[in-house]
C-alpha cells in the first residue's frame, strides 16, 4: 500500500509515542520535503528525532509544483504526492487539505481513523487508549468524533466478536 502523509498525523502520533501504529498498519510512508521541515519546526524534539530516524518513513519531493491556494506548503506537497505516486492513502487532518485532497479525488484518513483501521486488523489493541494518548499529546479531537470513534470501536469490536472481522 502506498502511502503519503502530511505532518499533523507524524507529529500526533510521535508526540503521544505511538508512531509504531503508522509503521506496523503501514510499512512505509512517503513525506515531501515540507513536510519534514515542518516536522521538525513542530514537533517536540525528541519526537522530531525520532521521525527523521524512522527509515521507514522516506523522503520524496513531487516533481510538480503543488497548486497556489490557501493550504500550507506541506498539505499541498503531500497532495501533490499523493497524485504524483498514485498513493492509495493519504494521510491528512486539516479540513481544509481534506477537503483539496477530496477533489483530486485521493482517498484520506485522518489520525483518529488511523487509530480505528489499525484497530480493525489487529494492529492496536485499545483504540481508545491510543485515542486518549492522542488528545493528551495535544491533538485536537472534537467531542462529537469522539463520540463517533467510540461507536464505530463498538461496532468492529461486534463484528470481532461475531466472526466477522478482522484478526
Amino acid at each position: 500500500m502506498r502511502v503519503v502523509s502530511n505532518t499533523s498525523p507524524l507529529v500526533a502520533y510521535a508526540n503521544a509515542r505511538l508512531l509504531w501504529v503508522l509503521r506496523d498498519l503501514f510499512g512505509e510512508i512517503l513525506i515531501p520535503a515540507a513536510v519534514r521541515d515542518e516536522v521538525a519546526a513542530k514537533s517536540e524534539s525528541t519526537s522530531a528525532r525520532e521521525i527523521a530516524a524512522a527509515t521507514w518513513i522516506q523522503h520524496r519531493a513531487p516533481s510538480g509544483a503543488p497548486s497556489p491556494g490557501a493550504l500550507d506548503p506541506g498539505e499541498a506537497d503531500a497532495i501533490a504526492l499523493a497524485q504524483e505516486v498514485r498513493a492509495d492513502l493519504l494521510l491528512l487532518d486539516d479540513l481544509a487539505g481534506r477537503r483539496a485532497a477530496t477533489r483530486a479525488g485521493l482517498a484520506i484518513l485522518g489520525s483518529v481513523g488511523v487509530l480505528l483501521r489499525g484497530f480493525e486488523v489487529g494492529v492496536v489493541e485499545d483504540p481508545t487508549a491510543c485515542l486518549h494518548s492522542l488528545r493528551d499529546a495535544g491533538l485536537w479531537i472534537s467531542d462529537r468524533l469522539t463520540e463517533q470513534f467510540g461507536q464505530a470501536v463498538e461496532a468492529v469490536s461486534r463484528r470481532k466478536t461475531d466472526g466477522h472481522g478482522s484478526p
